[in-house]
């Protein structure tokens, strides 16, 4: 599959996150007709976060983050979950020609199901996250995707223009995911199940409280219809304390464990975990 050179093909679904007109590819760089330019790196990757988006002057994972979690994901420790996306893909026939995952982090998720989609649908595949540690590494790495550091809350895409958005353990803002969803299209999310990690949570807080399972579906309800939901559950063993950590830098207990408790942690020379996620596809409403 081929990337589209991120803008440089007809009906390229990105827009300005200056003024929302749309981007095309002029050169080294993609530009509207207000003139806004945005470069493209040499790796391929184009940057559409406004400093105004930012929350920091480092938004997101940091490299070292990013690392462990590709470390990670190259385990095989989550592929149950990005079977069960892809399984959805394929069952739902998804009319995929303009996909975008949301909070892509080093691009694992979304490269794994590229792979399966059929060449003859000539798939435009879109990666964005707001850590530009992020985007560089699956810039990298997988070359037939096209790679943007942008905000889910602003997402740089055109009304109507994606058929399929993936959220996997990021934040889901559902009324720009709507908006820039096709009426046909559909909404891919994953989210803890109640006892998703609960050994590890074990090691980190004094109180574990299982997830609610449902806030998501009660938080989605303005802009989307559920349509299918599956729950995935898979026995984990992290054979070292690497692989601990691992796992421990790519969740957001990595940004509230204690010095103590982190080094617990670090002690540990093996883990047995429980992945237990919840894959749920939406629609936008009529």
């Amino acid at each position: 599959m081929e990337s589209n050179l991120l803008g440089s093909s007809p009906g390229s679904p990105l827009c300005c996150p200056v003024c929302a007109e749309p981007l095309v590819r002029v050169e080294r760089c993609l530009r509207c007709e207000n003139n806004h330019s945005f470069d493209v790196a040499r790796s391929g990757y184009v940057n559409l976060l406004l400093s105004s988006a930012r929350r920091s002057k480092q938004p997101g994972d940091n490299s070292a983050m990013i690392t462990s979690r590709r470390r990670f994901l190259e385990g095989g420790y989550y592929q149950p979950i990005s079977d069960e996306i892809n399984r959805q893909f394929s069952a739902a026939a998804i009319e995929s020609s303009c996909i975008m995952d949301a909070g892509c982090g080093e691009g694992y998720y979304l490269a794994r199901l590229s792979d399966q989609l059929p060449v003859s649908q000539n798939t435009r595949c879109y990666g964005m996250d707001i850590s530009k540690p992020a985007v560089v590494a699956a810039a990298r790495r997988y070359r037939q995707i096209n790679w943007l550091v942008g905000s889910c809350a602003r997402p740089p895409f055109l009304n109507d223009s994606l058929d399929a958005i993936l959220c996997i353990f990021s934040r889901a803002c559902f009324e720009p995911f709507a908006q820039a969803l096709k009426p046909s299209g559909r909404l891919i999310m994953v989210t803890p199940a109640s006892s998703h990690l609960k050994e590890l949570r074990g090691l980190i807080y004094e109180n574990v409280i299982d997830h609610r399972r449902d806030k998501f579906i009660d938080a989605a309800a303005e802009y989307f219809d559920l349509i299918e939901e599956k729950r995935v559950t898979h026995t984990i063993t992290l054979p070292d304390s690497r692989a601990i950590l691992d796992l421990l830098a790519m969740t957001p207990f990595f940004w509230r464990i204690t010095l103590e408790r982190k080094s617990h942690v670090a002690s540990l020379d093996a883990l047995t975990v429980q992945l237990d996620v919840d894959v749920r596809a939406f629609v936008p409403c009529n």
